[in-house]
């Protein structure tokens, strides 16, 4: 559902009795991002990179061997330039990931906090509905009272009626 649609209607959680418990996570919260990223727990492998041999005893090179030597530096100095500035976009790349993230976050805070005082609103205007209650019931207690005395003069009235009703009428 996209957020156009969901902004006309309401979505409700499963609503939890315990109102100091929780559902958060620890593990969750403090899931890595993705499996490769480095952690305490998940360090990674400690490669490097090694582009000639290392040699483990002393040795004569000779010409051609030179030249190809310093065609690799040349080489792995070309690439260390494309390296370097490639890993820094990748600093950046991720550096904006985390602004991202934190504005992301900052936003879910915010709305918990919002949450918080509708729900806030909500109890208090429930707290005061709670206080109107005995006055409802004393209103009601009198309106039961007075429904109570009308219905006996009533009552009364119509025996009277009834009384004078069933009485001879007086001869003339």
């Amino acid at each position: 559902m996209g957020i156009l649609s969901r902004l006309g209607g309401r979505e409700t959680g499963n609503s939890n009795p315990d109102l100091a418990g929780h559902q958060i996570d620890r593990f969750a919260v403090l899931a890595p991002t993705d499996p490769k990223v480095p952690t305490p727990r998940n360090p990674g492998q400690f490669t490097s990179i090694r582009s000639a041999p290392v040699l483990e005893d002393p040795r004569y090179f000779n010409g051609e061997e030179v030249k190809v030597l310093k065609a690799v530096v040349k080489t792995k100095k070309q690439q260390l330039k494309s390296t370097s500035a490639s890993y820094e976009s990748l600093r950046q790349i991720d550096d904006v990931d985390v602004s991202v993230h934190g504005t992301y976050y900052g936003y879910r805070t915010h709305l918990a906090n919002n949450e918080v005082k509708k729900l806030g609103a909500n109890a208090k205007y429930a707290e005061a509905l709670h206080g109107m209650r005995p006055r409802y019931v004393d209103l009601g207690t009198k309106l039961d009272q007075a429904d109570q005395k009308s219905q006996l003069k009533i009552q009364a009235m119509k025996a009277k009626l009834q009384s004078n009703l069933n009485r001879p009428a007086p001869r003339s």
